[in-house]
């Protein structure tokens, strides 16, 4: 049973309270996988009524899973490098950089990690050609079609060409590892977002660097620190102003420092990643907002009945 930690408190105490039932059956095998945190507080809250002086919600919940749980096993954390050469970024090897490696600073030249795939798309599109050429030549007043087959064509160079630019370069992986390890990220679904983000800017603005990976990190870590955090960060226009890092002795100031030295690049690079990457909800922003709307609008009700 996996990703039940992923349910409502109440579903998880539910589904728990349905496997007791089938745990003396014979050759009846449970697995379950869970964050161990998200459990406990399930249950806590499912049986917080019970808690007294003697016995927290806490020990409570214990007791409860150590019914179920014959033999816990808590996995270590993955190492991330493994997983981002293996699996993030699997076929593009970090061998470092090389003579036919364009360096991560959105250059145009050739890739050489994508042959096999332009190769392949190549020899789908050149078939396709002959194939079309071969047919148009054989069949008389057929121009209007070899036009549309033209624009076929067309497109599926276009494709292929999005495609070439939307893979990763050696560089590009050794520098998105560095920022992994530079920002404490150890998320794998995390990690996932990022390289997808990464990757459709890499397709759509096709101007692509050092500058719109680090924003897209800065973004990511921006979202992730408490409310109060972020409110530090914030400028006037209530966007965040990572220039405010850069009054710490942090690597990522320095980081911040040399590649948004100017005040334009960095807005730039703001507004180009913004859009893909996951908001937060700022959901106390709104309540302390609303909150502050409806004590003025009381303090206005006062004064006029006054």
């Amino acid at each position: 049973m996996d990703d039940l930690d992923r349910c409502e408190p109440d579903a998880i105490s539910s589904t728990l309270d349905a496997i007791r039932l089938v745990m003396d059956i014979k050759n009846v095998v449970v697995i379950i996988g869970i964050d161990h945190r998200i459990a406990f507080r399930a249950i806590e809250i499912q049986y917080s009524d019970l808690a007294d002086d003697v016995r927290t919600s806490s020990d409570i919940a214990r007791d409860y899973l150590g019914k179920i749980i014959q033999l816990p096993i808590q996995l270590p954390k993955p190492a991330l490098e493994n997983f981002i050469i293996n699996e993030l970024f699997k076929g593009v090897l970090k061998t470092g950089s090389s003579k036919n490696d364009p360096p991560i600073d959105g250059s145009k030249e050739t890739n050489t990690n994508v042959d096999n795939l332009v190769k392949s798309e190549n020899t789908d599109s050149n078939r396709k050609k002959h194939i079309s050429e071969k047919t148009t030549s054989n069949t008389p007043n057929q121009s209007t079609r070899k036009g549309d087959n033209s624009t076929k064509q067309s497109e599926g160079v276009k494709r292929i060409d999005i495609l070439t630019e939307m893979v990763e370069t050696p560089n590009e992986v050794e520098y998105f590892t560095e920022l992994v390890d530079l920002f404490k990220f150890s998320n794998p679904r995390q990690l996932t977002r990022l390289r997808n983000c990464y990757r459709l800017l890499k397709g759509l603005e096709q101007d692509t660097g050092k500058k719109t990976m680090l924003m897209l990190f800065l973004l990511e870590y921006y979202y992730s620190l408490h409310q109060d955090e972020r409110e530090d960060l914030k400028n006037d226009d209530n966007y965040p102003d990572f220039s405010k890092l850069c009054t710490t002795e942090s690597e990522i100031s320095k980081v911040i420092e040399k590649e948004f030295l100017e005040r334009a690049t960095y807005e730039s690079y703001l507004r180009k990643v913004s859009y893909v990457v996951l908001p937060h909800s700022e959901s106390q922003d709104r309540a302390k907002k609303e909150e502050n709307v409806d004590a003025g609008e009381s303090d206005e009700k006062s004064q006029k009945e006054n």
